[in-house]
């Protein structure tokens, strides 16, 4: 289990100057800036819970992940993994939590998982198919906890199917589940909502409309979905 209580992590700065020659004197200056890469963050991660902590870039994921292993100390409050203190006890903890910093294809797969898990990622193909639960974060503070439904739910944003036919269609019926169709001479772009109808019944539907000659899904990206939470 991971357990984080009130956790913030600040690091002091040097004050910017601006005018003449405000690099050689904020070079000599003293005079130091807060910033909070975390911001009294709480949450706790079950044994066996697949957890994704999602946000910006910037939004303070690495930090977090970096105190729950040791390799910072909260500023405040308290971080427990399965039961050892990382920053008192990190020799336990190591044994115990596994942090790999990079790409996908970078990962050693055959590292056992025996306690919790959590998945930081940009990814929302990975974060749908492994997660049962989100942590998103912004701005160092954290703005939801909760599933997958709750997001799209929270958020109201569309998936998009992109299709470009032959020849141009002809008249288009909005299909259940289909906020909107967009058309551009033979291209034709559909937002739907993936609570109220399926990708594969949306496919079979655009797929009588002419002969697709290509056909692109996506998701909203990481940065829309946060602006829209936020």
């Amino acid at each position: 289990m991971i357990e984080a209580k009130n956790v913030s992590k600040s690091f002091f700065l040097p004050a910017p100057k601006t005018g003449p020659l405000a690099s050689l004197r904020a070079l000599f200056s003293r005079e130091r800036v807060e910033r909070k890469a975390v911001d009294d963050i709480s949450f706790t991660v079950g044994e066996g819970e697949f957890v994704g902590y999602i946000g910006p870039n910037g939004a303070g994921k690495s930090t977090t992940i970096k105190m729950l292993a040791g390799i910072l100390h909260p500023s405040a409050g308290s971080i427990r993994v399965a039961g050892y203190s990382p920053q008192t006890q990190r020799i336990q903890v190591a044994g115990r939590i596994g942090v790999v910093f990079g790409q996908r294809t970078q990962l050693w797969w055959d590292l056992p998982v025996r306690e919790s898990f959590v998945l930081t990622t940009h990814d929302m193909d990975d974060i749908e198919q492994l997660c049962d639960r989100i942590i998103v974060i912004n701005h160092a503070k954290k703005i939801m906890d909760g599933s997958i439904a709750d997001l799209r739910a929270q958020i109201g944003l569309p998936s998009v199917i992109h299709v470009e036919y032959r020849t141009q269609p002809g008249d288009i019926p909005l299909p259940e589940g289909v906020e909107r169709i967009e058309r551009s001479g033979c291209e034709v772009t559909v937002y739907f909502d993936k609570g109220k109808t399926s990708s594969p019944r949306l496919l079979a539907e655009v797929a009588k409309w002419g002969e697709p000659l290509d056909i692109c899904m996506k998701e909203p990206s990481i940065e829309e979905v946060i602006k829209r939470i936020y």
